[in-house]
């Protein structure tokens, strides 16, 4: 198999900056970003022209087993940003994955206060794309800072204007009084 030659550059790049690893994610080819996963020459963090690593495109794709053999891997940078500033944990609250969002917020390494680019952070993201779910996840996490306020508006008011359960939220976790 190519993969076990020794000559081989796993990491080499096409003109748009992707390497096989990321082309294997975006195909869904599980078995091969398990093969080039085992390779220890790997690079897990490379960002592409779109501004993905590998691991984005696996929450991208919505594909869990993908996001675990990345998670499991601690080459992989949870917390990468894309050019938009957004971790993985961001895009899958945007994407309404709740089985991925419970999956990252499992993890001690994952920055649940990461702020992109517009100052968001996954607590905002969750209100923006009005996931009660998420939000509910998000504030039973330990190390959530409810008070990060964003670009535009103090957090508890733009949670009031964007998402309407989360006030009910806040108020049955004591919250906000």
């Amino acid at each position: 198999m190519l993969l076990e030659l020794p000559d081989i550059i796993v990491n080499s790049l096409d003109n748009s900056k992707l390497a096989p690893l990321h082309l294997a994610a975006y195909l869904g080819y599980n078995k091969i970003v398990a093969m080039l996963l085992k390779r220890p020459d790997i690079e897990m963090n490379l960002d592409c022209n779109f501004g993905y690593v590998p691991f984005h495109i696996a929450v991208l794709l919505q594909d869990i087993e993908m996001v675990k053999m990345f998670v499991n891997d601690p080459r992989t940078n949870l917390n990468a940003k894309t050019k938009d500033g957004d971790t993985a944990l961001h895009i899958a609250i945007s994407l309404s994955r709740i089985d991925i969002v419970k999956f990252l917020l499992e993890h001690d390494q994952v920055d649940v206060n990461a702020v992109n680019n517009e100052m968001n952070t996954p607590l905002h993201q969750a209100a923006i794309f009005n996931s009660v779910e998420s939000v509910s996840l998000l504030l039973d996490h330990d190390d959530v800072d409810f008070y990060i306020a964003n670009k535009d508006v103090l957090f508890l008011i733009f949670m009031e204007k964007h998402l309407m359960n989360v006030p009910k939220i806040i108020h049955a976790r004591k919250l906000l009084i």
